[in-house]
Protein backbone atom coordinates (compact mmCIF):
# COMPACT_ATOMS: atom_id res chain seq x y z
CA UNK A 1 0.00 0.00 0.00
CA UNK A 2 3.14 2.11 0.78
CA UNK A 3 4.06 2.30 -2.81
CA UNK A 4 0.74 3.17 -4.38
CA UNK A 5 0.42 5.91 -1.63
CA UNK A 6 4.09 7.20 -3.18
CA UNK A 7 2.87 6.54 -6.59
CA UNK A 8 -0.60 9.03 -6.20
CA UNK A 9 1.89 11.84 -4.05
CA UNK A 10 4.07 11.94 -7.29
CA UNK A 11 0.95 12.25 -9.62
CA UNK A 12 -0.15 15.04 -7.38
CA UNK A 13 3.02 16.75 -7.28
CA UNK A 14 3.20 16.33 -11.01
CA UNK A 15 -0.67 18.03 -11.27
CA UNK A 16 0.67 21.03 -8.62
CA UNK A 17 3.89 21.75 -10.65
CA UNK A 18 1.62 22.13 -14.22
CA UNK A 19 -0.24 25.04 -12.30
CA UNK A 20 3.12 27.80 -13.67
CA UNK A 21 6.06 27.53 -15.75
CA UNK A 22 8.04 28.62 -12.49
CA UNK A 23 6.48 25.03 -10.41
CA UNK A 24 7.53 23.03 -13.27
CA UNK A 25 11.13 24.04 -13.68
CA UNK A 26 11.35 23.92 -9.89
CA UNK A 27 10.21 20.56 -10.16
CA UNK A 28 11.98 18.76 -13.37
CA UNK A 29 15.43 20.45 -11.40
CA UNK A 30 14.61 19.12 -8.25
CA UNK A 31 12.38 16.05 -8.36
CA UNK A 32 10.14 17.57 -5.37
CA UNK A 33 7.93 20.39 -4.69
CA UNK A 34 7.40 21.96 -0.85
CA UNK A 35 4.03 21.45 0.95
CA UNK A 36 3.62 25.19 0.32
CA UNK A 37 3.99 24.75 -3.27
CA UNK A 38 1.99 21.68 -3.86
CA UNK A 39 -0.99 23.92 -2.04
CA UNK A 40 -0.01 26.98 -4.21
CA UNK A 41 -0.07 24.99 -7.41
CA UNK A 42 -3.31 22.46 -6.30
CA UNK A 43 -5.11 26.22 -5.61
CA UNK A 44 -3.86 27.39 -8.94
CA UNK A 45 -5.20 24.81 -10.82
CA UNK A 46 -8.46 24.36 -8.34
CA UNK A 47 -9.27 28.17 -9.39
CA UNK A 48 -8.58 27.72 -13.21
CA UNK A 49 -11.27 24.45 -12.56
CA UNK A 50 -8.39 22.23 -14.50
CA UNK A 51 -8.61 19.90 -11.26
CA UNK A 52 -10.82 18.82 -8.35
CA UNK A 53 -9.66 17.70 -5.43
CA UNK A 54 -11.23 15.03 -4.20
CA UNK A 55 -10.54 13.98 -0.21
CA UNK A 56 -12.36 10.97 1.35
CA UNK A 57 -13.54 10.91 5.51
CA UNK A 58 -16.38 10.09 7.36
CA UNK A 59 -18.56 12.41 9.90
CA UNK A 60 -19.71 9.08 12.13
CA UNK A 61 -16.28 8.82 13.60
CA UNK A 62 -14.90 11.96 12.91
CA UNK A 63 -12.04 10.79 10.41
CA UNK A 64 -10.88 12.98 7.91
CA UNK A 65 -12.97 16.09 8.33
CA UNK A 66 -10.17 18.61 9.78
CA UNK A 67 -8.47 17.67 5.98
CA UNK A 68 -11.66 18.67 4.50
CA UNK A 69 -12.16 21.72 6.51
CA UNK A 70 -8.48 22.48 5.82
CA UNK A 71 -8.67 21.37 2.32
CA UNK A 72 -11.78 23.91 1.62
CA UNK A 73 -9.39 26.83 3.20
CA UNK A 74 -6.45 25.77 1.33
CA UNK A 75 -7.83 25.30 -2.81
CA UNK A 76 -11.29 26.31 -2.75
CA UNK A 77 -11.95 30.08 -3.78
CA UNK A 78 -12.86 32.43 -1.57
CA UNK A 79 -15.80 35.01 -2.53
CA UNK A 80 -13.66 37.38 -3.45
CA UNK A 81 -11.20 35.14 -5.82
CA UNK A 82 -14.48 34.76 -8.15
CA UNK A 83 -16.12 36.93 -10.46
CA UNK A 84 -18.96 39.25 -9.23
CA UNK A 85 -22.23 37.80 -9.42
CA UNK A 86 -24.72 38.57 -12.36
CA UNK A 87 -28.35 38.42 -11.82
CA UNK A 88 -31.45 40.44 -12.82
CA UNK A 89 -33.87 42.77 -10.64
CA UNK A 90 -36.98 42.75 -9.98
CA UNK A 91 -37.78 44.71 -12.76
CA UNK A 92 -35.57 42.46 -15.48
CA UNK A 93 -32.90 44.71 -15.56
CA UNK A 94 -29.47 42.53 -15.79
CA UNK A 95 -27.27 43.34 -12.31
CA UNK A 96 -23.64 42.59 -11.10
CA UNK A 97 -22.35 42.62 -7.41
CA UNK A 98 -19.26 42.25 -6.34
CA UNK A 99 -18.48 40.42 -3.27
CA UNK A 100 -18.50 43.21 -0.82
CA UNK A 101 -20.48 43.43 2.57
CA UNK A 102 -21.48 47.14 1.58
CA UNK A 103 -23.11 45.44 -1.67
CA UNK A 104 -26.96 45.17 -1.44
CA UNK A 105 -28.19 41.20 -1.09
CA UNK A 106 -27.99 38.48 -3.49
CA UNK A 107 -28.81 35.02 -3.07
CA UNK A 108 -30.50 32.28 -5.82
CA UNK A 109 -33.65 29.63 -4.56
CA UNK A 110 -32.22 26.92 -5.76
CA UNK A 111 -35.03 24.39 -4.37
CA UNK A 112 -38.73 24.63 -3.40
CA UNK A 113 -39.63 21.98 -1.34
CA UNK A 114 -43.87 21.45 -0.71
CA UNK A 115 -44.24 19.02 2.22
CA UNK A 116 -48.04 18.39 3.03
CA UNK A 117 -47.99 17.79 6.33
CA UNK A 118 -45.85 20.59 7.32
CA UNK A 119 -44.77 24.50 6.33
CA UNK A 120 -43.28 24.20 2.78
CA UNK A 121 -38.99 24.41 2.63
CA UNK A 122 -37.39 26.87 0.57
CA UNK A 123 -33.58 26.24 0.06
CA UNK A 124 -30.79 28.96 -1.15
CA UNK A 125 -27.47 29.70 -1.58
CA UNK A 126 -26.34 33.37 -0.60
CA UNK A 127 -23.99 34.98 -2.86
CA UNK A 128 -23.67 38.23 -1.47
CA UNK A 129 -22.57 39.61 1.40
CA UNK A 130 -19.50 37.63 1.68
CA UNK A 131 -18.71 36.81 5.03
Amino acid sequence: MLAECVRWREKMIESAAEASEELMNKYLESGDLSEEEIKKGLRQRTLNSEIFPMLCGSAFKNKGVQAMLDAVIDYMPSPVDILPVTGEKENGERDERPASDSAPFAGLAFKDHDRSVCRPAHFFSVSIPAW
